[in-house]
């Protein structure tokens, strides 16, 4: 086991140079135990990842000094490399600064190979490890867009739901994840029940995150278009009424008229406990929250 360590201007160790060890992460061949690993528990409790000096780990000193076979050796136990110094640095953003052009591709090689189990995990539909990656892992946009792909292609509706209410995604590359869901079916034949599910949670998540920017005509029009979506989902605790109330205007109130008619639930409490109706008065907006009392059960 590597002790941990703090490091100091005066005490970080010099760079050195070595061969790859078996702590690698491999482009064939069985997965590394680390990495499987980020799927079953938190980085921020192994103890290789410690805070030091600058609140950089010992991954972030043997990068930034190019020890190879010391980064590798972290990794193989668990090393964070997603970890930020109080700079807002990785240890691959030390590496490069410092021209460790090694170190960087390893760490690159290894960081592909995290994503990789990522994605499995979530075509798997294995919720729990996800989750867990969620909480080690930082993806980039696009990552997340097909990682929503891949959970959404896999079939697992509590995946998509974590994922979605996760992280924000644009509205054309939701569109683009639904289109594939029926993309995957002949046109002639409905969609399973699995897949129907998935569907109507991207859409009504799009129907979350728009409806503050939309006008009337286009959320009717959308409407129209859209083939089935859950329109009573509560993201973040809130549904698409409680976002009108919260952040919208006394104009809106067309629109809340017409979620109503589409049956969206006035009643539902968002995670501070407020209905749609109790924001819109606190917020002043008397004819939207009214109109949602007449409708309150």
């Amino acid at each position: 086991m590597i002790p941990s360590i703090t490091p100091s201007p005066s005490t970080r160790p010099q760079a050195a140079s070595a061969q790859p060890t078996h702590t690698r992460a491999p482009e064939d061949g069985p997965t590394p135990a680390a990495i499987v690993g980020c799927g079953t528990a938190p980085y921020a409790s192994l103890a290789i990842n410690a805070r030091g000096y600058e609140g950089q780990s010992q991954l972030h000193v043997a990068a930034e000094y190019g020890n190879l076979s010391r980064v590798e050796r972290l990794l193989g136990l668990g090393a964070n490399l997603f970890m930020e110094d109080e700079n807002g640095a990785t240890p691959r953003r030390l590496a490069e600064l410092n021209h460790r052009t090694d170190v960087v591709e390893r760490l690159d090689l290894w960081r592909a190979a995290v994503v990789k189990e990522f994605v499995k995990t979530a075509t798997a539909g294995d919720l729990p490890a996800v989750q867990q990656f969620s909480q080690n892992v930082t993806l980039s946009y696009t990552e997340r867009v097909a990682l929503l792909a891949a959970a959404a292609d896999g079939g697992s509706k509590d995946v998509v739901s974590f994922l979605l209410g996760d992280s924000m995604l644009g509205e054309r590359d939701l569109q683009r994840i639904a289109d594939s869901i029926r993309g995957n079916h002949p046109q002639t034949d409905p969609l399973p029940e699995g897949s129907r599910e998935i569907e109507s949670l991207i859409f009504g998540r799009i129907l979350y995150d728009r409806i503050n920017h939309w006008d009337l005509p286009d959320l009717q029009t959308w409407v129209q278009r859209t083939p089935t979506f859950d329109a009573n989902k509560a993201w973040d605790g809130r549904t698409s009424l409680h976002m009108l109330a919260q952040y919208g205007e006394a104009e809106d109130i067309g629109k809340v008229r017409f979620l109503l008619e589409l049956g969206v639930d006035p009643n539902v409490r968002n995670s501070d406990g407020y209905t749609a109706e109790q924001l819109a008065m606190r917020k002043g907006l008397n004819e939207i929250a009214a109109t949602l009392g007449e409708r309150r059960a």
